[in-house]
């Protein structure tokens, strides 16, 4: 009797620990949320790069055309 609630504790104790790891996750700092967030940020930074490198393109033309 006594190993069955043995295994009861530890079967307990391994769904906590998947529980808070899930939780973690999921929804904790660091999560895929919060990967997610980042991933659309960084595309938005590079879709504003892209567009500042062609402004200096345009403007590094006009400038060798006046000289």
């Amino acid at each position: 009797m006594k190993r069955k609630n043995l295994y009861s504790i530890v079967i307990f104790a391994l769904f906590a620990v998947a529980a808070m790891l899930h939780y973690t996750f999921w929804l904790g700092k660091n999560s895929v949320n919060t990967l997610n967030e980042t991933k659309k940020l960084i595309a938005d930074e590079d879709a504003r790069i892209e567009q500042l490198k062609k402004r200096n393109d345009t403007l590094t033309a006009e400038i060798n055309d006046l000289n």
